[in-house]
Protein backbone atom coordinates (compact mmCIF):
# COMPACT_ATOMS: atom_id res chain seq x y z
CA UNK A 1 0.00 0.00 0.00
CA UNK A 2 1.48 3.13 -1.33
CA UNK A 3 1.27 6.15 0.62
CA UNK A 4 -1.86 8.00 -0.85
CA UNK A 5 -3.47 4.57 -0.87
CA UNK A 6 -2.92 4.91 3.20
CA UNK A 7 -4.32 8.47 3.02
CA UNK A 8 -7.38 7.50 1.53
CA UNK A 9 -8.32 4.66 3.98
CA UNK A 10 -7.71 7.22 7.04
CA UNK A 11 -9.77 9.62 5.35
CA UNK A 12 -12.46 7.00 4.76
CA UNK A 13 -12.40 5.84 8.41
CA UNK A 14 -12.39 9.36 9.77
CA UNK A 15 -15.69 9.84 7.67
CA UNK A 16 -17.03 6.67 8.79
CA UNK A 17 -16.38 7.79 12.42
CA UNK A 18 -17.95 11.04 11.75
CA UNK A 19 -21.17 9.05 10.38
CA UNK A 20 -21.38 7.19 13.49
CA UNK A 21 -21.07 9.51 16.09
CA UNK A 22 -23.50 11.22 14.21
CA UNK A 23 -26.07 7.90 14.38
CA UNK A 24 -25.09 7.84 18.27
CA UNK A 25 -25.99 11.93 18.57
CA UNK A 26 -29.78 11.35 16.72
CA UNK A 27 -30.18 8.07 18.66
CA UNK A 28 -29.39 10.00 22.24
CA UNK A 29 -31.83 12.90 20.91
CA UNK A 30 -34.51 10.77 20.14
CA UNK A 31 -34.23 9.31 23.19
CA UNK A 32 -34.28 13.20 25.25
CA UNK A 33 -37.50 13.59 23.49
CA UNK A 34 -38.86 10.62 24.27
CA UNK A 35 -37.79 11.57 27.97
CA UNK A 36 -39.42 15.20 27.30
CA UNK A 37 -42.85 13.74 25.82
CA UNK A 38 -42.95 11.54 29.10
CA UNK A 39 -42.28 14.40 31.47
CA UNK A 40 -44.48 16.70 29.82
CA UNK A 41 -47.23 13.62 30.16
CA UNK A 42 -46.96 13.84 33.61
CA UNK A 43 -47.27 17.33 34.18
CA UNK A 44 -50.50 17.23 32.57
CA UNK A 45 -51.24 14.57 34.79
CA UNK A 46 -50.57 16.62 37.71
CA UNK A 47 -52.16 19.76 36.74
CA UNK A 48 -55.51 17.67 35.89
CA UNK A 49 -55.11 15.59 39.14
CA UNK A 50 -54.31 18.28 41.62
CA UNK A 51 -55.35 21.76 39.38
CA UNK A 52 -53.84 24.76 40.05
CA UNK A 53 -52.70 26.40 42.78
CA UNK A 54 -53.88 30.66 43.94
CA UNK A 55 -52.37 31.91 46.60
CA UNK A 56 -54.32 35.64 47.50
CA UNK A 57 -52.65 37.38 50.27
CA UNK A 58 -55.28 40.11 51.63
CA UNK A 59 -53.38 43.06 53.48
CA UNK A 60 -55.53 46.24 52.08
CA UNK A 61 -52.40 47.27 49.79
CA UNK A 62 -49.59 47.15 52.53
CA UNK A 63 -46.70 47.06 50.66
CA UNK A 64 -44.00 46.11 52.39
CA UNK A 65 -46.27 42.80 53.84
CA UNK A 66 -47.35 42.08 50.38
CA UNK A 67 -43.22 41.86 49.48
CA UNK A 68 -43.62 39.38 52.65
CA UNK A 69 -45.92 37.25 51.48
CA UNK A 70 -44.41 36.68 48.16
CA UNK A 71 -41.27 35.76 49.56
CA UNK A 72 -43.05 33.08 52.01
CA UNK A 73 -45.36 31.33 49.34
CA UNK A 74 -43.26 31.84 45.89
CA UNK A 75 -41.09 28.17 46.62
CA UNK A 76 -44.88 26.79 46.43
CA UNK A 77 -45.34 27.29 42.65
CA UNK A 78 -42.91 27.10 39.98
CA UNK A 79 -40.37 29.13 38.33
CA UNK A 80 -41.96 32.74 37.82
CA UNK A 81 -42.58 33.73 33.80
CA UNK A 82 -45.17 36.36 34.22
CA UNK A 83 -46.55 39.29 35.93
CA UNK A 84 -50.19 41.10 35.50
CA UNK A 85 -51.07 44.21 37.33
CA UNK A 86 -55.11 45.41 37.13
CA UNK A 87 -56.47 48.34 38.89
CA UNK A 88 -60.30 48.18 39.61
CA UNK A 89 -62.45 51.55 40.90
CA UNK A 90 -64.76 50.11 43.77
CA UNK A 91 -67.33 51.78 45.95
CA UNK A 92 -67.04 51.15 49.17
CA UNK A 93 -69.43 51.89 52.52
CA UNK A 94 -68.33 54.99 54.61
CA UNK A 95 -65.78 57.87 54.49
CA UNK A 96 -63.80 56.19 52.18
CA UNK A 97 -66.07 56.60 48.97
CA UNK A 98 -64.56 55.67 46.00
CA UNK A 99 -60.81 53.82 46.32
CA UNK A 100 -58.92 51.47 43.72
CA UNK A 101 -57.66 48.47 44.09
CA UNK A 102 -55.00 47.21 42.75
CA UNK A 103 -54.24 43.35 42.50
CA UNK A 104 -50.63 41.94 41.09
CA UNK A 105 -50.59 38.27 39.97
CA UNK A 106 -47.39 36.10 39.31
CA UNK A 107 -47.61 33.13 37.43
CA UNK A 108 -45.82 30.04 37.13
CA UNK A 109 -46.01 28.40 33.41
CA UNK A 110 -48.29 25.52 35.18
CA UNK A 111 -51.28 28.46 36.01
CA UNK A 112 -50.33 28.76 39.47
CA UNK A 113 -50.66 31.52 41.22
CA UNK A 114 -49.76 34.20 44.03
CA UNK A 115 -52.13 37.22 44.26
CA UNK A 116 -50.97 40.07 46.09
CA UNK A 117 -52.15 43.53 47.01
CA UNK A 118 -49.41 45.74 47.91
CA UNK A 119 -47.96 46.44 44.41
CA UNK A 120 -49.73 49.67 43.33
CA UNK A 121 -48.71 51.75 40.54
CA UNK A 122 -49.26 54.72 38.95
CA UNK A 123 -47.49 57.07 41.34
CA UNK A 124 -44.30 57.89 42.98
CA UNK A 125 -44.36 55.72 46.11
CA UNK A 126 -43.72 52.88 47.93
CA UNK A 127 -46.10 50.07 45.70
CA UNK A 128 -44.43 50.94 42.22
CA UNK A 129 -40.74 50.89 44.19
CA UNK A 130 -41.59 47.58 45.13
CA UNK A 131 -42.87 45.94 42.35
CA UNK A 132 -39.70 47.09 40.61
CA UNK A 133 -37.51 45.46 43.60
CA UNK A 134 -39.39 42.15 43.43
CA UNK A 135 -38.79 42.49 39.60
CA UNK A 136 -35.46 42.56 40.01
CA UNK A 137 -35.19 39.88 42.92
CA UNK A 138 -37.08 37.85 40.31
CA UNK A 139 -33.56 38.30 38.51
CA UNK A 140 -35.94 40.59 35.78
CA UNK A 141 -34.00 43.17 34.26
CA UNK A 142 -36.68 45.99 34.89
CA UNK A 143 -34.62 48.26 36.43
CA UNK A 144 -35.48 51.26 33.55
CA UNK A 145 -39.51 50.83 33.54
CA UNK A 146 -41.13 53.16 34.56
CA UNK A 147 -43.60 51.22 37.05
CA UNK A 148 -45.05 54.82 38.32
CA UNK A 149 -46.63 55.52 35.08
CA UNK A 150 -48.17 52.15 34.27
CA UNK A 151 -51.78 51.96 32.55
CA UNK A 152 -54.93 50.83 34.79
CA UNK A 153 -53.78 46.82 33.22
CA UNK A 154 -50.23 45.78 32.30
CA UNK A 155 -48.75 42.09 31.75
CA UNK A 156 -44.71 41.44 31.58
CA UNK A 157 -43.40 38.17 31.01
CA UNK A 158 -39.82 37.19 32.37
Amino acid sequence: MNQIDAMLELARFHRLRERLNIEKLHEEIAGLKKQIKQLELLQCAKKELFGTKEYKERNHGITRESIKYLARHINLIGMIICVEGRRYDTEEEGDKGRQEDYWTTFSDKDGNKIVCSGFAWGYYGEGPSGLQKTLLALHWDYSSLDVANFPDSFKITG
